[in-house]
């Protein structure tokens, strides 16, 4: 454990390193909001509470979890929708 947190550049610069060295992808195309977006979209996939994600990734509010959410949509959390009415 480090007694100073990483930098942002210094996990930038590891992730592109790995992109390139184990999957071969073009890191230029990749940032860490792709990541948290990814992370959001298969969470709520998989159904925890929007409450559990928002502390799990370590936000304040969890209007946040909507702007990572590639696949938002709140009519599929309706619980009109949900009742088939």
């Amino acid at each position: 454990m480090h007694e100073t947190g990483v930098s942002g550049d210094a996990l930038h610069a590891m992730l592109h390193s790995c992109m390139e060295d184990a999957l071969r992808l073009v890191p230029s195309a990749y940032g860490f909001r792709g990541l948290r977006a990814g992370y959001v979209v298969q969470a709520r996939r998989n159904g925890p509470s929007t409450e559990l994600l928002t502390r799990v990734g370590r936000r304040r509010k969890p209007q946040t979890m909507n702007v990572y959410d590639r696949a938002f949509n709140p009519a599929d959390r309706n619980s009109v929708m949900l009742l088939g009415l």
